[in-house]
């Protein structure tokens, strides 16, 4: 026991003596960066560095950090009696509903915990209930990480409890997702004329006033709405897509200031980015009449799933399936609306797919994850009746530039190239992407369920003299 304090003291030595290292490395190496001189549009190889640290700033960094949990282990090998009874109060508190303390407070169990682990991971849903006892200013640090997701309103809570903040996020990607209807906002911001419509759900995210807030940034020219987005501090240097998909979103959402910094992909494999451009016709299950008088057409009768790209895309997943050298990669169906995503869902689980890993849902499901391919299937209904849809999908680009950036090596779109192209953000996605008109066969289907009325519907035009058509 008596060699113990003595091994916490060369520890907490150790500690003090690296810190002391990084801050006098500090003093004698802060140099002001190029970026506060030389403007970012001049030299965007500057978005490739980072602010005041270098090599040996890591390493020092590093040392420090490596010193401070072996002091900390250290420390609660010494103390393993107290440590026992911080554990069990955590517990308490976390397990029980978060109950008021008859001595001691919340501020102490996390400073317990803060101990144990480095971070404390949670969601701003469950923030207020997580920290429901935590007093304004008593946490030393909060990083709000995807902040262009997040109403201001989500974000009081921590921010209160917080002494220092860092938001972290990106303007041209998915926005808040408010329910609330936006004359109820209206009406309830009108009840106080003195707020300004900035701080409204509606119109900002709590990364935009983020970025509001800074000095520090530059303005991006939006490529559908042609206005200047400001965004502080910006984060351009890429690391996830090759081209085009880096090509798309760059001019889509980036005015062209993003760097790539995505190494080269060769193994071998021939590129399947492109656009599917469906044309004819596959015939859709018999209208069925419930007791109650009710139709319906079995899976798939959302109108916005066209059943004839749903029909190619079980064809190309089970061509995919069947290639050997797509083993090992992993695969997203992506659509803007819930039922194509639902549809696209049901064909994977009827294929069975293995080998590699195949996952459908909505764009928004999706947000800052990534796959190898990404099979966007756009739907809607078709003409003039869908063009709200594809309105809505489409402008602001943010949700289609979440879209295009989950793809690491390709992208694939299936939709109605004509219709589509209208909207000036898919024309952009486009332009990028070859064109391959598919011609779909009377008997293609979607899902298993449609087999036989598509064999019966076969049979009926063939018994008409009625051949299908060729392309």
């Amino acid at each position: 026991m008596a060699e113990r304090p003595e091994a916490l003291r060369e520890l907490d030595e150790k500690v003090r003596v690296r810190r002391e290292r990084m801050a006098e490395r500090c003093r004698t190496h802060r140099v002001v960066p190029q970026v506060f001189s030389t403007p970012l549009a001049e030299d965007p190889s500057q978005h490739k560095l980072t602010l005041w640290v270098d090599e040996e700033f890591e390493r020092l960094r590093s040392e420090l950090f490596e010193a401070a949990m072996e002091l900390h282990a250290a420390t609660l090998v010494a103390q393993a009696d107290a440590a026992k009874k911080g554990l069990r109060a955590a517990a308490v508190y976390l397990l029980s509903g978060m109950p008021h303390f008859e001595s001691g407070s919340a501020r102490q169990i996390f400073e317990f915990i803060s101990f144990l682990i480095p971070v404390i991971s949670t969601t701003l849903a469950s923030a207020g209930r997580l920290f429901a006892q935590v007093g304004a200013s008593e946490l030393a640090w909060v990083f709000i990480d995807e902040a262009s997701q997040a109403s201001p309103q989500a974000a009081v809570g921590i921010l209160n409890r917080a002494r220092r903040a860092v938001v972290l996020g990106d303007l041209r990607q998915l926005m808040p997702v408010v329910t609330m209807p936006e004359p109820l906002a209206e009406f309830l911001r009108g009840r106080h004329p003195l707020v300004d419509a900035v701080w409204s759900p509606m119109r900002s995210s709590l990364q935009s006033l983020a970025d509001a807030s800074m000095e520090a940034g530059t303005s991006i020219r939006d490529s559908v709405s042609h206005e200047d987005v400001w965004t502080g501090l910006p984060l351009r240097t890429h690391r996830r897509c090759i081209s085009p998909m880096f090509e798309i979103a760059n001019a889509l959402s980036y005015a062209g200031q993003m760097v790539q910094m995505t190494p080269r992909i060769d193994d071998g494999r021939p590129a399947q980015s492109c656009w599917y451009d469906i044309v004819g016709k596959s015939y859709a299950p018999p209208v069925k009449v419930s007791k109650k008088g009710r139709k319906s057409r079995g899976p798939g009768g959302d109108p916005k799933m066209i059943r004839e790209e749903m029909a190619w895309l079980r064809k190309l997943l089970k061509d995919f399936h069947a290639d050997r050298i797509n083993r090992g990669l992993s695969l997203f169906v992506l659509s803007p609306f819930r039922a194509v995503a639902e549809g696209a869902g049901r064909i994977i689980r009827e294929l069975s797919l293995r080998d590699f890993n195949a996952r459908a849902g909505t764009v928004h499901t999706f947000q800052g994850q990534e796959a190898d391919v990404v099979i966007l299937v756009l739907g809607s209904i078709p003409g003039s009746k869908g063009r709200r849809q594809r309105r809505w999908a489409s402008m602001p680009a943010n949700l289609l530039n979440v879209a295009v950036t989950r793809a690491r090596r390709d992208l694939i779109v299936i939709g109605d190239w004509g219709e589509w192209t209208l909207e000036p953000a898919i024309s952009i996605l486009a332009g990028a992407l070859p064109r391959k008109v598919q011609y779909i066969e009377p008997g293609d289907y979607a899902f298993n369920a449609d087999q036989e009325a598509v064999r019966e519907a076969l049979a009926g035009k063939l018994f008409g003299s009625e051949m299908p058509a060729k392309a």
